[in-house]
């Protein structure tokens, strides 16, 4: 397995990804195919934005998008925007692989911190794995995630 950056020939299949993620997240909202390619477009433009994709076999099985910003301080800030593996690669070391090559890309970058929030409504189990997971790389808990959808 590779976690590499994604690239412009990964773009049908982070868009399969997105699709399977909002279909199994509790968000409000819904797939929205065109909004996804302009998206997935423009994040692959843009360099504060980085998307690592975990490849097996030359199949994109994973992905973590990430925000890479400095507005506010002098050493800019990772936010983890998106994080999804495909459910047939869960319980192998496609998450960590990821979480790792994202801690490295926030620490080459001069990250002051990263922020990550399970935030994708998709349960327990998976709220669970992905707290632990993150803790293993000594993220912490910081203070409550909070939606209001309409």
């Amino acid at each position: 397995m590779t976690i590499r950056p994604a690239t412009v020939e990964d773009f049908g299949a982070l868009r399969a990804l997105a699709q399977a993620f909002i279909a199994e997240s509790g968000l409000p909202g819904g797939y929205d195919l065109d909004r996804t390619e302009r998206s997935i477009r423009r994040i692959l433009d843009e360099k504060r934005i980085p998307i690592l994709v975990a490849e097996r076999e030359n199949t994109v099985i994973g992905g973590i998008i990430a925000t890479i910003e400095a507005a506010w301080t002098v050493d800019p800030w990772c936010y983890v925007q998106v994080f999804y593996v495909r459910p047939d690669w869960r319980a192998t070391y496609v998450a960590r692989d990821l979480v790792e090559a994202l801690c490295r890309t926030a620490d080459a970058a001069g990250c002051a911190a990263t922020f990550a929030a399970s935030t994708a409504a998709a349960g327990g189990k998976v709220d669970m794995l992905f707290t632990n997971l993150f803790a293993k790389y000594g993220f912490r808990p910081l203070g409550p995630t909070m939606v209001r959808p309409r």
